[in-house]
């Protein structure tokens, strides 16, 4: 049974170059429930589809983990 996927927005810190969004895709992508990663450098954001096993704290400590700020964007972006 598939549960409905969430949308999680993020505001990365730290990320300087191509090499810093794939690793962050990377990292987000290997959290538990993760469905789809878009990372964006030039918006600072990552956007995430979710299952509800992965909290949006699991998806901020991953990031956190890897070395770069994130925090969740209440700008209500809808990037």
């Amino acid at each position: 049974m598939s549960s409905k996927a969430i949308r999680t927005v993020l505001v990365i810190m730290g990320m300087r170059d191509n090499s810093c969004r794939e690793r962050i895709s990377a990292v987000l992508r290997s959290v538990e429930g993760v469905r789809s990663v878009d990372v964006s450098l030039i918006r600072a954001r990552a956007v995430i589809e979710h299952e509800a096993t992965a909290e949006p704290a699991h998806l901020v400590w991953a990031i956190v983990n890897a070395g770069y700020g994130a925090a969740l964007d209440g700008s209500g972006c809808r990037c």
